[in-house]
């Protein structure tokens, strides 16, 4: 995978991210700057992994993020993590 790939993987994470955890995908899309051929292999990569959920909608595709347990946000943590609890 390429580092512009990764990083349009990485912008689209956090556009959602910022938009309450959903948007539409052609917004996403526009927001993105990307041609559907573009960003949909992306989106469908990041589906395939779990991270992200499109739901197939009469009037525009809803592509929202897939909410992780605790554990699964711990792991995903550096040490600097402000939410980590140390005992």
């Amino acid at each position: 995978m390429t580092s512009l790939s990764q990083s349009s993987r990485d912008r689209i994470l956090w556009l959602l991210a910022n938009h309450d955890g959903k948007m539409e995908r052609s917004g996403l899309r526009r927001r993105r700057g990307m041609r559907y051929a573009l960003i949909n292999p992306i989106l469908e990569e990041l589906a395939r992994e779990g991270r992200i959920k499109i739901s197939l909608r009469k009037y525009g595709d809803i592509v929202s993020l897939v909410k992780h347990s605790e554990a699964d946000l711990f792991l995903d943590c550096d040490w600097n993590c402000p939410n980590r609890n140390v005992d």
